[in-house]
Formats: C-alpha cells, sequence, structure tokens
C-alpha cells in the first residue's frame, strides 16, 4: 500500500472508533447542565486552558475562557479551578 492509502485507511478506521466512542448516553432524569467563564480576576481578560474539574467529570477552558458541562446527574458536587501561574479556586 502506498503511503497515501495507509492514511485513507487510517482516517476511515479512526473515524469509526470515534463514532462508535462517541455514541450518545441516554440523559438522566432531572440531568443539569453547567457553563461559565474563567476571568483574570485584575485584568478580567479570559484564561485558556483552565482546569476545570466538578466532581469526577474534568474540562479545560476554551480561548474565551468557556467552559461547560452537560448531562450532570441530580446532586452537590465540589468544583475546582487550575491553572498554572494562578491561585487555585475551591467552589
Amino acid at each position: 500500500m502506498s503511503d497515501k492509502s495507509n492514511v485513507v485507511v487510517i482516517g476511515v478506521i479512526g473515524l469509526a472508533a470515534l463514532l462508535f466512542l462517541n455514541k450518545k448516553q441516554p440523559v438522566p432524569p432531572g440531568a443539569a447542565s453547567l457553563s461559565g467563564q474563567i476571568t483574570d480576576a485584575s485584568t478580567g481578560a479570559p484564561i485558556d486552558g483552565a482546569t476545570v474539574k466538578m466532581g469526577d467529570l474534568s474540562t479545560a477552558s476554551d480561548s474565551a475562557g468557556n467552559y461547560s458541562f452537560a448531562n450532570i446527574a441530580p446532586g452537590s458536587y465540589p468544583l475546582k479551578v487550575t491553572k498554572s501561574g494562578y491561585q487555585e479556586v475551591n467552589l
């Protein structure tokens, strides 16, 4: 096989794996979502790449400082935000 055909085969296999792994799970009754923006307290500038942890879930803020969690089961969860060079925030 040529290098180009290897890329196509790997691409198709990767796409199939991605589709298999991204099957939507049923939304639990009463599920909620949470979204927000991480900003620098002194300048108000958005913080890219901050780690936001909510219980066992984790995500990173995007270049606009935005983050979100979806399909959250009812309950109370600790929220922790970390980023190198900034003070850790726990809510």
